[in-house]
């Protein structure tokens, strides 16, 4: 049965997450590069937990969570997620990690953060969503840059990793530097479609 594409895109789509995917995720997020670019720590995480973690999350009305799938196959490659959503201010924060490193530097990051992006303002009527990551994951920086991220400014010593403080780059993007007009046609269809003069 083929999965419902959310928000779909050129290479990959956002899907729904189902129970089902847990134990796929669950093999991957213990990486020790995965867990410490996340948070600055590699603290291994149970599948009880991340059930639990599941059941707690898909029900947030402050949360939105997608899995990252490939458009040929449909195999899950990663997560991207918004949090801390504030309906009021129209803001949330991006999260995002791509667990298959064999798709790691092919632009998939960049596309799902930017559908992502794209569903939070067009769905949710977000105006202004922003992230926070290590200053020297230059790999993501970039990623983020070319979906339309703009840095802010530095966070100092905001993460801890190896008895180390390292500083974090705050990145944000509004809704007025986004064109959503593909979807507005899409579901709304041209003038003319409407029988607007």
């Amino acid at each position: 049965m083929s999965r419902p594409k959310i928000m779909p895109g050129q290479q990959v789509f956002l899907g729904q997450l189902q129970k089902e995917d847990l134990p796929e995720i669950y093999k991957h997020i213990n990486g020790v590069e995965i867990a410490t670019l996340s948070g600055g720590f590699a603290a291994p995480v149970s599948l009880e937990s991340q059930t639990q973690w599941y059941e707690q999350n898909h029900k947030n009305p402050a949360r939105v969570d997608f899995g990252i799938f490939l458009n040929e196959t449909e195999q899950l490659m990663g997560t991207v997620s918004l949090k801390s959503i504030n309906h009021h201010q129209q803001t949330a924060g991006l999260g995002i990690v791509i667990f298959r490193q064999e798709h790691l530097g092919k632009g998939h990051g960049t596309e799902a953060s930017r559908l992502m992006v794209e569903y939070g303002m067009f769905h949710l009527n977000l105006y202004n969503i922003d992230l926070l990551v290590l200053s020297n994951n230059v790999r993501a920086i970039r990623a983020y840059e070319k979906a339309g991220f703009q840095t802010l400014g530095k966070r100092t010593g905001c993460f801890v990793l190896g008895g180390q403080r390292l500083d974090g780059t705050w990145m944000d993007i509004v809704r007025d530097e986004v064109d959503l007009s593909h979807l507005r046609t899409r579901y709304f269809g041209t003038r003319a479609q409407r029988g607007t003069p």
